[in-house]
């Protein structure tokens, strides 16, 4: 069962009148399902409540530019506003997952429960992220160990949002941006498989003017 509807979103008290930019809900199953609220805004602030099996009840904190960068890259992607209505019905078992995403200054409202669209599973599993590196959820998402890091060169950073969308299937999660000046970031992907097909993909891509594996330099042992 999907759910999509739109509507203009409304401004939220604050400082700097601040705005939803993305939240997520999930609610309670017949096992220890996490049930909680979590809501970024426009001014940075992450605020989270927690109602069962979380870590902390309620607390708030500020996203860091990289956070609050990435989930301006994500409530940009398209197929958001277009997700298909196909899904499990009658799931007993399963919580239902909701996404409140501002895109065009137009908010959308999804429900889900049972199977996920890739994109809609990325958001969801990149704002729990938040949630666990904050200590406020324990959430494993047995992230396979062949994600490899890659850096890549972009020749407009307005593409990046489409770059996601064409390696979702991958899971492609863009890490950081290694230079303020320059269009070089880090991202990270499931390269199970033929490594080198993909980095060859990658310097493919119409959006990406360079690609090479991140290879990490470890300290020797004295």
């Amino acid at each position: 069962m999907a759910i999509i509807h739109c509507k203009t979103p409304k401004e939220l008290p604050g400082k700097e009148e601040r705005k939803l930019l993305i939240s997520l809900q999930e609610s309670a199953c017949l096992g220890s399902c996490p049930v909680f609220d979590l809501i970024c805004y426009s001014d940075g602030t992450i605020a989270f409540l927690g109602k069962k099996n979380t870590a902390i009840a309620e607390t708030t904190d500020t996203l860091t530019t990289e956070e609050f960068e990435k989930l301006m890259v994500l409530s940009s992607m398209p197929g958001i506003d277009t997700i298909s209505a196909e899904s499990s019905d009658k799931i007993v078992d399963a919580p239902v997952i909701r996404l409140k995403v501002v895109k065009s200054d137009t908010m959308m409202e999804i429900a889900r429960q049972g199977i996920e669209p890739p994109v809609f599973t990325l958001i969801r599993n990149t704002l729990e992220e938040l949630a666990v590196r904050r200590g406020w959820l324990k959430i494993d998402h047995n992230v396979s160990s062949g994600t490899k890091e890659a850096i890549i060169e972009l020749y407009d950073e307005t593409e990046m949002a489409e770059i996601i969308n064409r390696y979702v299937d991958k899971n492609l999660q863009v890490i950081k941006r290694i230079s303020p000046s320059q269009l070089y970031f880090v991202i990270s992907l499931d390269a199970t498989g033929d490594e080198d097909e993909l980095l060859h993909l990658l310097n493919e891509d119409p959006g990406i003017k360079a690609a090479q594996w991140n290879h990490k330099l470890s300290k020797r042992d004295p």
